[in-house]
């Protein structure tokens, strides 16, 4: 799982950037939680409640690396994939979407 020290990480990354070029990035936090688990086993909260308050003042998107997969997968198609981007771009907190793996992965 994720804590608030990746979260500070990241803030301090993005700082480290708009220092040097003056531009604000978007802050993607990608965690690869329970990894050591198989697919169908992985269960619990990747992103802990007490830092969710922190990623949300910052504009922070916490994603898991798993959704990143399925939005990957989904913007492959050419259709959808300028969509899914501004739907990572804008999104504040915990990213919406590809929860559910058997969506986009066959076991």
């Amino acid at each position: 799982t994720s804590g608030e020290k990746h979260a500070s990480q990241l803030e301090k990354w993005i700082n480290i950037y708009y220092q040097k070029s003056d531009i604000l990035p978007k802050g993607i936090l990608i965690v690869n939680s329970f990894k050591e688990k198989e697919l169908a086993e992985r269960e619990g909260e990747t992103f802990p409640h007490q830092m969710l308050e922190f990623s949300k003042m910052r504009k922070h998107c916490l994603i898991t690396s798993l959704q990143f997969l399925g939005l990957y997968f989904a913007a492959l198609s050419e259709s959808v994939k300028e969509e899914l981007i501004e739907s990572l771009f804008s999104s504040v907190g915990i990213y919406k979407g590809f929860e559910e793996f058997k969506d986009f992965i066959v076991e």
